[in-house]
């Protein structure tokens, strides 16, 4: 293998398929596609399936072969049959996470960037049903019977779905003065924070009204620290209170006096 010899920092020179760092590089566990993601898509849910698949891509670096960064070289390129078969490679995961229908649909797409755009083309718009969907669920959603870390969890999902069929509007021209992205956020993270409140049971009344108090509003985290915490103490507490408990304690004392009594011989 030839080595460049251009100064201290030369290395051996490799195949971009044997160099982790090309957009050619595969290795032996990428012949596996399960990695990628879990589940395949039916048809439902595109939004979190979208994601797993960019993450899986992103890991592997071959994010580029559907986002049209990586641009197909011509035919007479060096390039163009390396190219050509990663294409292939990126093209088989994908129909590998696909419903047998939706896989059929587009098996006969040339590129992975024709299956990624007809993908987006035909689910990743997003309607008022969706929409009214998760505002429905967002509305029917009550702490109950979870935990405080368990109801979290169910409603920060909802947010996020939220915010990936319908994002915020922000500045992108870099020429505002008056920091609006930011109000806007800010507005939005205390709304999150006023529904996570609302929504949490009548025993967490008390450490509802200190977090209000609070200038400027605690930051979610941390809201979700305290009332967990608060959540444990009442725990707790009502352990102590239990009659076995009471019991149990009341028996200890006995148990100490009569040590006690014997030890000193009173």
């Amino acid at each position: 293998m030839a080595s460049s010899s251009t100064g201290p920092w030369s290395r051996p020179l490799v195949s971009p398929n044997q160099d982790s760092s090309s957009l050619f590089h595969i290795h032996l566990s990428d012949a596996n596609t399960s990695q990628l993601v879990s589940v395949k898509f039916n048809g439902t849910g595109y939004s979190n399936w979208k994601r797993s698949i960019r993450l899986g891509l992103s890991a592997k670096n071959k994010l580029g072969f559907v986002d049209g960064t990586v641009i197909k070289p011509p035919v007479t390129s060096v390039d163009f049959k390396t190219w050509e078969r990663y294409n292939d490679l990126v093209c088989s995961w994908l129909l590998c996470k696909l419903d047998d229908t939706i896989s059929r649909s587009v098996l006969f797409f040339k590129t992975a960037r024709e299956i990624w755009l007809d993908l987006e083309d035909r689910f990743g718009y997003t309607s008022m049903t969706q929409l009214f969907s998760i505002e429905q669920q967002l509305a029917e959603l009550h702490q109950g019977s979870k935990s405080v870390s368990e109801f979290f969890t169910e409603i920060k999902t909802i947010w996020d779905s939220m915010s990936d069929i319908s994002p915020l509007l922000c500045c992108i021209c870099n020429k505002c003065t008056c920091n609006v992205t930011q109000k806007v956020l800010q507005m939005q993270h205390d709304h999150k924070l006023l529904q996570f409140m609302m929504k949490l049971n009548d025993k967490f009344a008390t450490v509802r009204g200190n977090v209000l108090m609070q200038q400027p509003l605690s930051s979610l985290s941390n809201a979700f620290r305290v009332f967990s915490q608060e959540e444990r103490h009442q725990e707790l507490s009502q352990a102590f209170s239990q009659p076995d408990y009471l019991a149990f304690m009341a028996e200890n004392r006995r148990n100490f006096r009569s040590n006690n009594t014997a030890n000193f011989g009173f």
